[in-house]
């Protein structure tokens, strides 16, 4: 199959673009917050279901006393659960554990909205003829192997490219 380009503009698309936006900017904000407070970086999972929080990656890595190995995959460490400990060290671990839980980001930038509003019914069908989407505040975007244009208005390759490009300006 052929890799086809999508553009949607109408009135659902935009919102939805501009809803997932205002999600993700929100998420990262309350990422950096988690960051800033233990002096990592944060690290976001991005599924055809949309973006959320994965975890902390420190470097160096966290002592192992209070931190979880480093994941091999992601380098992501969370605050070990409390079993084995007492006194003064499961206090310090719990509330190490609560400060972490406290922080950790609750927002979720969804792609069901935009997918709905790009006429695909289910998420379902991407694996199928692969995606690749970009939200912008004029629109969606997507670049995939299935028909679409009953929803919205064919493109180029570099009309995609461009629209990527001016909206990471």
């Amino acid at each position: 199959m052929t890799r086809r380009y999508f553009a949607f503009t109408s009135p659902a698309a935009v919102v939805a673009s501009r809803t997932f936006l205002a999600q993700r900017a929100l998420l990262k904000q309350q990422g950096k917050a988690i960051a800033d407070a233990f002096g990592g970086s944060p690290l976001y999972s991005t599924t055809l279901h949309g973006n959320s929080f994965l975890g902390l990656r420190f470097t160096p890595p966290m002592e192992p006393q209070q931190w979880t190995v480093p994941d091999p995959l992601t380098g992501v460490q969370r605050p070990r659960v409390t079993s084995g400990r007492r006194g003064a060290a499961l206090a310090s671990q719990v509330e190490l554990r609560a400060r972490f839980e406290a922080l950790k980001p609750t927002a979720v930038a969804d792609l069901r909205p935009v997918y709905a509003a790009c006429g695909l019914n289910s998420w379902g069908d991407l694996p199928f003829g692969g995606v690749g989407y970009h939200c912008a505040e004029d629109g969606v975007y997507l670049a995939t192997e299935l028909d679409l244009s009953h929803a919205g208005s064919e493109i180029t390759g570099s009309q995609f490219d461009a629209a990527v490009r001016r909206s990471d300006a």
